[in-house]
């Protein structure tokens, strides 16, 4: 397996979640079989899309802030983890029900990680709290830069796409689209010291612990090393 990390960065990686996962792509360490399945509630195209539950207890944890943490996570595959100085670009559809709790709880829903001798926030990361958009940066233990939108996510699917190269020396850019609008632009200061040259991409719910289950969506997955990849099928 190690000779096998990020072998495969610059290959192209598409799941549309058409009544199953592309498990070449995934690993499920991150989240429990009960907590995802192939759904066909809610589609953004085709006939299925993938549906992720988090209920309180699972997987739990301690934060780097030190409050207890739960989640239901998918994780890019180790073969297809990227070296810091890449330019690459992700795009997926999300969905959040009608029902989504709105709560003032910290909620990430996709994280981009480096692999570093103790765990770090991701660099880079959207979240969703209290009806609040946000894309934040994070660089040496703390957090850079923070782009924040109030709205209701709910109800509706939402584009996403994002473009960011992360350098050894700390520093690189990152842009993200919603719904082909831009909300984020950042150039400067991010990302950490690392050992291992290795950056991995996880989508689903990361949470402070509640009592409550949360459920998401995702459709139409796409990473590659230009727009044209990632937005043209």
């Amino acid at each position: 397996m190690k000779k096998q990390l990020c072998m495969l960065q610059n290959q192209l990686l598409k799941d549309d979640f058409e009544g199953s996962i592309n498990s070449d792509i995934w690993l499920l360490k991150r989240i429990l079989p009960s907590s995802w399945k192939i759904s066909k509630e809610y589609v953004r195209e085709g006939i299925s899309s993938l549906k992720i539950t988090l209920h309180k207890g699972d997987l739990t944890g301690i934060g780097n802030d030190g409050h207890n943490t739960e989640r239901a996570e998918f994780s890019e595959n180790y073969k297809y983890c990227i070296k810091h100085g890449t330019n690459i670009w992700y795009s997926f559809s999300v969905y959040f029900p009608r029902d989504f709790l709105i709560i003032n709880n910290r909620l990430v829903f996709a994280q981009w990680k480096q692999v570093t001798e103790h765990p770090k926030s991701p660099f880079i990361s959207l979240r969703y709290i209290n009806n609040e958009l946000l894309f934040k940066i994070y660089g040496n233990n703390k957090s850079i830069k923070k782009f924040r939108k109030k709205v209701d996510l709910r109800g509706k699917w939402h584009d996403i796409l994002i473009n960011y190269c992360l350098n050894k020396d700390k520093n690189g850019y990152a842009k993200v689209w919603i719904d082909n609008d831009l909300f984020a632009d950042y150039k400067g200061e991010m990302g950490y010291d690392f050992q291992k040259d290795i950056i991995y991409f996880k989508f689903g719910l990361y949470r402070d612990e509640l009592d409550i289950p949360q459920t998401i969506y995702l459709d139409k997955f796409r990473r590659g090393t230009n727009q044209q990849e990632v937005t043209c099928d």
